[in-house]
């Protein structure tokens, strides 16, 4: 019946209601597309604020009378559901929009929260787990491409810089809060309330101001901004595109759409480590504290913050993704060894581990933010339609990186006795990572003609 798959009464009618009410018929312009790009970029932020037990981890392990390696098998089915979460969540953000699942999954993440608060068994913390994966998965898809929808290639390097502000600025915020309030209260159910707490009051800024746009907007690709009453049209490239397939056979239509993610989570095995196991890998190398184990993870991802708006700056700047991603990696590549050999000993100086962890940072996200402005353009060259469905692959493959990096670094450290194995098993995926942007579509250095500086290449 017609009526019924339309009507306002129906839970699908609902949805769909709310959906299209947040639709914007015309591109925005100025200040507006700047606000809406703070807008994801600050519902990025508190989604992966949401559930990152990170800095409780070690109290956790106390609590549950466990091993890291125990706590790492652990988080498999959670982390295996929300990858496939990711996945097929961005083929409905394509086909139906961004916002409202952005909105359900972060109003559900924080529910489930203040739940994981009351937890007192492994059985019970597996099942919480396993709820908060099915509704983490909900946002990081819809969010990338909101991210490309509100931002010009010209300016998309720093863009997704600011969309790392989530992954990184989720973290980052964690171990900031435990950091200042574990010595005060004490308990790791502190931590979760405090987080909860947030998280459902920034939710409601969210829902006022998150929108979408329309399926028709989507589908075009900008290279620059339309100013204020300029034609829209002026500012878009008209080239057709590779494929035509949307939807999961989106994801097969052309070889770099599932390269390129897999390329760069094998870079990634320390930003993974640090998600995961930050704090405890501080406390077990340096013999500190829980709550010093986490200001020395916030060091990290601080450097990660202004390693990823430079890089992605300068992306930006000269157009080529390509040589920047390289060059951001070399640099990880050579500090890495560094760090292990010179500065991964319990005699080594607090300070220095300090500056040791904002340059691993630094380092490691100077790759990384122009990788995905090379891959948001290279999805857009493949099919402008797929982008959330992109972006719903890559969020599969890095959490199932995740999930590997959970179980392996355990594995590893216990069997050597050493964290320096496990970096060191991390520096190999870093050198694998170098063929991998040759493989990008879009050109490695400048050519002869002079071309505006983030086109689109073919």
């Amino acid at each position: 019946m017609p009526g019924s798959y339309t009507s306002p009464t129906g839970l699908k009618g609902l949805f769909k209601k709310e959906a299209k009410r947040r639709e914007l018929t015309k591109y925005p312009v100025g200040r507006y597309r700047i606000f809406l790009l703070a807008v994801v970029v600050f519902a990025n932020i508190i989604a992966s604020y949401e559930g990152n037990l990170a800095p409780i981890v070690p109290m956790l392990l106390e609590e549950l009378n466990i091993t890291a390696a125990i706590y790492g098998q652990l988080n498999v089915i959670p982390i295996i559901v929300t990858a496939l979460v990711s996945l097929f969540v961005g083929v409905y953000a394509d086909r139906w929009g961004r916002s409202i699942i952005v909105l359900m999954g972060v109003f559900l993440t924080a529910i489930f929260i203040f739940l994981l608060a009351g937890i007192t068994t492994i059985q019970g913390f597996l099942i919480i787990k396993i709820l908060l994966g099915i509704v983490d998965g909900l946002a990081f898809a819809p969010i990338a491409g909101l991210v490309r929808d509100f931002s010009p290639q010209m300016g998309r390097g720093v863009a997704y810089a600011f969309w790392t502000l989530g992954p990184v600025g989720g973290p980052f915020i964690a171990n900031f809060i435990a950091s200042w309030t574990l010595p005060i209260f004490g308990t790791w159910q502190s931590q979760l309330y405090i987080m909860g707490t947030i998280c459902v009051m920034f939710w409601i800024v969210i829902l006022v101001c998150l929108r979408d746009l329309s399926p028709e907007l989507r589908s075009k690709i900008y290279v620059s901004e339309p100013k204020e009453g300029e034609a829209a049209e002026k500012h878009q490239d008209k080239g057709e595109s590779i494929s035509q397939k949307t939807g999961l056979k989106g994801i097969f239509s052309h070889p770099v759409i599932w390269i390129q993610p897999i390329g760069i989570v094998i870079f990634l095995p320390i930003y993974f480590t640090m998600i995961v196991y930050g704090p405890l890998f501080f406390t077990e190398v340096y013999n500190v504290t829980t709550a010093e184990g986490s200001k020395f993870t916030m060091y990290y991802w601080l450097g990660t913050f202004i390693g990823l708006f430079l890089a992605g700056g300068i992306s930006d700047r000269i157009g080529l993704r390509k040589i920047c991603t390289l060059v951001g990696a070399l640099s990880a590549i050579i500090f890495n060894p560094i760090w292990i050999i010179w500065g991964m000993s319990a005699s080594t100086n607090l300070g220095l581990v300090g500056v040791f962890s904002f340059l691993a940072g630094f380092t490691g996200a100077a790759a990384y933010s122009p990788w995905m402005a090379m891959y948001s353009e290279n999805l857009e060259s493949v099919n402008p339609n797929i982008q959330a469905t992109g972006w719903g692959f890559y969020g599969l493959v890095t959490r199932l990186a995740a999930l590997l990096v959970a179980l392996l670094a355990p594995v590893v450290v216990e069997t050597t006795g050493s964290w320096k194995s496990w970096f060191m098993i991390a520096e190999i995926g870093m050198i694998c990572y170098l063929i991998f942007p040759f493989l990008a579509i879009g050109q490695l250095f400048p050519t002869k003609v002079s071309v505006p500086p983030a086109e689109k290449a073919q």
